[in-house]
């Protein structure tokens, strides 16, 4: 929190933009890393990932 305080919002722009790479926004982002760690932690394990559908 003290990082994020401390930057201008041009900064913590240009930070969101390098971190992003080539995700579209923050939900791709941490769902590739979910899918990531699930992928190389559970070798032996039965796992199934389930996204439910966003209705409105």
């Amino acid at each position: 929190m003290e990082l994020v305080m401390s930057r201008s919002d041009d900064n913590l722009e240009e930070f969101s933009r390098t971190l992003l790479d080539k995700w579209p926004n923050t939900y791709t982002l941490t769902k590739a890393l979910a899918e990531d760690l699930v992928q190389k932690e559970s070798k032996n394990l039965p796992v199934v990932l389930f996204r439910p559908s966003v209705s409105e």
